[in-house]
């Protein structure tokens, strides 16, 4: 009887470590899951983080080519007076 009753205990501990353990290896696979998906979350960030630095060099080549091109009509505008002044009979 002392036998049978341990035995008993013996398969009842069995039984609920078994399914202790089931539970851990269910909470480490939603933890990976988890995981995977914070992953994938932060590659889609860096992707539009890339897309927007992409972006602002693309703006800042293209003010940069405006101010060039303001600056030479600027050149051109100067010039251009200075050769008109030369041109006109001084009195």
């Amino acid at each position: 009887m002392v036998y049978m009753d341990k035995k008993c205990c013996d398969e009842a501990f069995l039984f609920v470590s078994e399914a202790f353990l089931l539970v851990s290896e269910v909470i480490l696979l939603v933890s990976e899951a988890f995981l995977l998906v914070s992953e994938a979350f932060l590659l889609v960030s860096e992707a539009f983080l890339l897309v927007s630095e992409v972006i602002l060099l693309v703006s800042e080549a293209f003010l940069l080519v405006m101010q060039s091109r303001g600056e030479l009509i600027v050149g051109i505008n100067a010039i251009a007076k200075e050769l008109a002044i030369k041109k006109i009979p001084q009195w």
